[in-house]
């Protein structure tokens, strides 16, 4: 942690690691922490919204292959 340019605790991380630590995640781990993280270096670049907004653009839709909804699989 103390090398990394970017150290993130989850929730339920003891407190030395929270200590070190520059992001503590609202979330426990296994609990939503790895989107809290993934959402705060998103936000902090400005470009939460743009991917949120990618990820539901109905002009952006997944390949028929790997959109299960209509029909693929993920083998």
């Amino acid at each position: 942690m103390r090398e990394c340019g970017f150290a993130v605790a989850s929730a339920n991380a003891r407190e030395q690691v929270k200590a070190e630590a520059h992001y503590v995640t609202p979330h426990r781990g296994g609990e939503g922490a790895g989107r809290d993280a993934i959402e705060f270096i998103l936000e902090a670049k400005g470009l939460l919204e743009k991917c949120i907004e990618a990820s539901i653009d109905e002009s952006n839709p997944l390949p028929p292959s790997i959109d299960i909804g209509k029909g693929g699989d993920l083998k």
